[in-house]
């Protein structure tokens, strides 16, 4: 089993909870030594390094796409736009190509509420609302419903199976503190959906059930038996309330690419 983004806070739980029942080969821009699975290091928006770094592993069964671009500062709206344009985007149809030329019928996509735009959470929305039809969408939205797009291309004119879980923001306790759902949940998720026997292509919107929320996860529970544990609580006192990730502990050297380039397999 194929994770991306495999080093991100996000990778590292989902990982963790695969690793019983899967082989897995963990991609992610960052060299990392993972004590599971086997670590490969390639960009996202080259096919050639995608394809060099997954053949030796060959055969895949599917793959669990959680990486993205997220966006800087330091860059003008145009190049974080075709930063996510290049990575979210062109980087999923890499990725689902070489995965599904080396076997792989499943993909398992990372997607994000931010495919509806700057919602106010407690607004009753389900997925069977469209995505067009809210107006504040940003690129960072758009180019995650870009990549559903593609990875709805693989199942109707490949043959695979894809289901898109459409997250809120990350929320990890003591690392990455958000009003969002509890990581520890997403991974669950990510296993359950491996696990179900779901045909064609289907988008499940992953929100917990914290207070004040409309957004629906009935499906996903239903559908995939998801049962979210955890509600959030923000720790006033933590330093780093909301601030960009770090490195992760594992990596054992530099990231591919600089600034700009260097978020082609980042999941945090």
């Amino acid at each position: 089993m194929l994770v991306t983004g495999s080093a991100g806070v996000v990778g590292r739980a989902v990982r963790r909870v695969l690793s019983d029942d899967h082989e897995l080969v963990l991609l992610d821009r960052w060299p990392q030594k993972p004590d599971v699975g086997v670590s490969v290091q390639a960009d996202l928006t080259d096919w050639r390094s995608v394809r060099s770094a997954l053949e030796p592993h060959a055969p895949l069964d599917g793959v669990v796409h959680l990486a993205f671009a997220r966006t800087y500062d330091e860059l003008t709206p145009e190049d974080n736009a075709a930063l996510q344009l290049d990575v979210t985007v062109r980087g999923t149809w890499v990725v689902l190509n070489e995965a599904e030329r080396l076997g792989a019928t499943l993909c398992v996509f990372a997607s994000s509420l931010s495919v509806y735009g700057h919602i106010d959470l407690a607004q009753p929305l389900d997925e069977t609302d469209d995505p067009f039809s809210f107006d504040r969408a940003d690129d960072y939205g758009l180019a995650k419903l870009l990549a559903e797009t593609i990875v709805h291309h693989f199942v109707v004119r490949r043959g695979m199976r894809g289901i898109v879980l459409r997250l809120a923001a990350v929320h990890e306790p003591g690392v990455m503190e958000r009003r969002g759902t509890h990581v520890d949940d997403i991974a669950a998720a990510f296993r359950l959906a491996l696990e179900r026997d779901i045909h064609g292509f289907e988008v499940f919107n992953l929100v917990p059930d914290n207070p004040g929320w409309a957004v629906s996860n009935q499906k996903a529970r239903s559908m995939l038996g998801w049962k979210p544990s955890h509600v959030f609580e923000r720790r006033p006192d933590l330093a780093n309330w909301d601030q960009p990730p770090q490195p992760p502990p594992d990596a054992t050297g530099p990231p591919l690419g600089a600034i700009g380039r260097e978020a082609t397999t980042s999941s945090d």
